[in-house]
């Protein structure tokens, strides 16, 4: 019984944690990234993608962002789903990108992006993961709509 409780007051607790996080609070500086450490070929095409995939978050080019993904891509947002195409991308972009997580990732300068080892490359706590292709291209495999109080 007890153990029951506990994990109904897990799932409520995590349930809160997007509506909190949505709240609006000063951002922190973020943690100096290791792009550098990748190499001046690879750190070239992550700096490209990055100003590329921003200026198409500010002007809110979705169909751009669309190709910049290597489908199927995993998304987190409460609940874990797939989007397995562009047009699929389009159709679901304000619950993969919420507005609080576009504001976030327009802050985030290409300083902040860290290289997790095979895993690719991250921004901020994880919420956009992506990555250099052997055809040299950078794509988004992986994103994480949930923005901490803070961020």
């Amino acid at each position: 019984m007890r153990l029951m409780l506990m994990i109904v007051v897990v799932v409520m607790f995590s349930m809160m944690v997007q509506p909190i996080a949505q709240c609006r609070t000063p951002a922190r500086p973020c943690t100096p990234g290791n792009l550098k450490d990748s190499g001046p070929e690879t750190d070239a095409a992550i700096e490209g993608f990055w100003q590329d995939f921003q200026a198409s978050l500010r002007s809110n080019d979705k169909g751009r962002i669309a190709k910049m993904v290597d489908y199927p891509v995993e998304v987190f947002s409460g609940n874990k789903f797939e989007i397995h195409n562009e047009q699929e991308f389009v159709r679901y972009f304000n619950k993969i990108f919420p507005k609080n997580l576009r504001e976030m990732l327009l802050r985030q300068q290409v300083d902040c992006i860290h290289r997790v080892g095979s895993k690719g490359f991250s921004v901020a706590h994880g919420q956009l993961w992506f990555d250099e292709y052997s055809d040299g291209k950078v794509k988004i495999f992986g994103v994480t709509a949930v923005v901490y109080p803070g961020e």
